[in-house]
């Protein structure tokens, strides 16, 4: 995974970005808060300001993917309310 400089306000959501993109690539059993941390271009302590293990990272992650697919299905409902292609659009747009 290339190394990308730390350029966000928001170190804790750039992790989880970071975690999602590394699990994507190199598999959760390759995922530790040091190499994302030295992805993200930070200390190796950084990320544990924000998470006290990787346990609690990995939920973080997994509750940001949720947030993602909730937003996406209640746009794609609000988008399609009154017609009857609404379910096919739901799977459509995931």
């Amino acid at each position: 995974m290339k190394e990308k400089p730390y350029h966000h306000g928001d170190l804790r959501r750039a992790l989880i970005e970071t975690g999602i993109e590394f699990i994507k690539q190199e598999g959760e059993e390759s995922l530790s808060l040091r190499r994302i941390a030295e992805i993200c271009g930070v200390s190796n302590a950084a990320p544990y300001a924000h998470f006290k293990a990787k346990d609690e990272f990995i939920v973080a992650m997994q509750h940001y993917v949720m947030d993602l697919f909730s937003a996406a299905l209640e746009k794609t409902a609000m988008e399609y309310k009154e017609s009857p292609s609404l379910l096919p659009m739901l799977g459509k747009h995931m």
